[in-house]
């Protein structure tokens, strides 16, 4: 909505008459780009981004089911991209963590300590707080990729006691 409204203004902005009555420049305001990809700020690994891309074509492609060559539907791009978000979030709080892990195998990023770990770091860490919602969010996008190394892994607990503890 805020692009059509951008281009909605920038069409109005054309024209000499609405430019005159609302004092307007005739510098245009120009093409928006896309949010870029933490990625870009903090690239991934080389190890951990092999996988996970390979994780990704998988899933664009839609992944196999079944041994007849039957296959999920692809996922969308848009949906793609917020996983790209997620792990790379993912990624950024493991660098906070666990400080001079460069390049480790993505097993290491698998295990629920460090997932434990993560959520921590993240309540704490100035650019890396996401609101709860968000962070489940974010947590619900890495777990499936990370069950390939650790099937046993389970979202983060976010500081309540359980049913079960009361």
């Amino acid at each position: 909505m805020f692009r059509s409204g951008v281009a909605a203004f920038e069409k109005a902005r054309a024209d000499p008459e609405i430019r005159e009555e609302f004092g307007l420049t005739e510098t245009p305001i120009g093409q928006l780009q896309f949010k870029p990809s933490p990625n870009e700020e903090q690239p991934l690994p080389p190890r951990f981004k092999a996988d996970f891309e390979e994780w990704v074509g998988l899933l664009a492609a839609g992944e196999p089911i079944g041994f007849r060559g039957r296959r999920r539907r692809p996922v969308a791009e848009a949906t793609l991209r917020q996983y790209r978000f997620a792990v790379a979030w993912y990624w950024r709080c493991f660098a906070v963590a666990f400080p001079g892990q460069f390049n480790p195998e993505t097993a290491k990023l698998a295990r629920q300590f460090v997932l434990e770990e993560i959520s921590e770091i993240a309540d704490k860490t100035k650019g890396l707080q996401l609101k709860p919602g968000m962070k489940k969010e974010y947590f619900s996008k890495v777990l499936p990729f990370l069950h390939q190394w650790n099937p046993q892994l389970v979202q983060p607990r976010r500081g309540k006691k359980d049913k079960d503890e009361r």
